[in-house]
């Protein structure tokens, strides 16, 4: 029985785990595309968790497979892929954001990377110049020598290009105003410590979005794409955290998860010690009618 309660006690007692220094890198940070190609940014993890957001400066110009990652190279690998399509010439920035994570050791990882995307024309197919034939006839007076008939190239015919155009008839996070604009794409909203969802309505034509209850518990900014066909928009929403009373930006504390602990701890000791007691009763009184 005393094996039990100290067994019970060493699976209580907190331990310290020392886990290595962590990193993520960035790799390229530049990109040079042909319109209607792809290529892939790659993302390496070093002994890190937690959430990578992704942002397109002009989805126009390049859409990305993802808006974002979770790290976590104790389950998912040490590496994610991002792949960026050319849609139209011109330039774009994916801005990759380290938004919450932290090594093994509980060190906090801040920071972005920015990676520079530019889409090019492809270069026209070469031309081959016609072969020139010569024909000869004879004549009653002599040879005649006609010249060739030389072919000219034809222009390439141009397909029209039709834009996607992605369009957003409403756009509403329910309990707050902010004053939604299409060509916006980032807004800051004031929230209470104690809100740890967000109800997101999104309406447009053919549209694919992600909408509803959206979690933003322990998160400082929340991120939108909206598709249709091959085009996507990507709309940021910054979470400024506040209380009633002095409208401080530092976040409450949950303990409910170590109360909860401490609560089945106490219980289950008290069972143990109560087993104990009863089993302690009933050997004294099977010595009493012993004797």
């Amino acid at each position: 029985m005393k094996r039990l309660i100290c067994l019970l006690v060493l699976l209580l007692c907190p331990f310290a785990v020392n886990a290595a220094s962590g990193s993520v890198s960035v790799n390229p940070r530049s990109l040079n595309i042909v319109k209607g190609s792809s290529a892939n940014i790659t993302l390496s993890y070093n002994n890190v968790a937690g959430q990578i957001d992704v942002t397109n400066s002009n989805p126009s110009i390049a859409s990305i497979s993802a808006s974002y990652f979770f790290a976590d190279t104790s389950l998912s690998g040490t590496s994610d892929t991002l792949t960026v399509t050319g849609l139209n010439v011109g330039s774009t920035t994916i801005t990759i954001k380290l938004t919450d994570v932290a090594t093994f050791a509980d060190e906090e990882l801040t920071g972005e990377y920015k990676v520079t995307v530019n889409v090019t024309e492809p270069a026209p197919a070469p031309t081959q110049a016609p072969v020139q034939q010569t024909t000869t006839k004879k004549a009653n007076t002599g040879t005649v020598v006609i010249p060739p008939t030389i072919e000219q190239p034809t222009e390439p015919v141009t397909e029209p290009i039709t834009e996607t155009i992605i369009d957003i008839t409403k756009f509403q996070i329910v309990g707050y105003d902010i004053n939604f604009n299409k060509d916006v794409f980032e807004y800051t909203i004031d929230v209470y410590n104690t809100v740890k969802e967000l109800y997101l309505i999104v309406e447009g034509n053919e549209i694919e979005v992600t909408q509803g209850l959206i979690s933003i518990d322990g998160k400082d900014s929340i991120t939108v794409p909206i598709k249709k066909n091959d085009k996507e928009l990507i709309y940021t929403i910054k979470i400024n955290r506040i209380t009633n009373e002095n409208n401080s930006t530092v976040p409450t504390q949950d303990t409910s998860s170590s109360n909860k602990g401490l609560k089945i701890s106490i219980i289950i000791v008290s069972v143990v010690l109560l087993i104990e007691t009863l089993v302690s009763a009933y050997y004294f009184i099977l010595s009493k009618k012993s004797i």
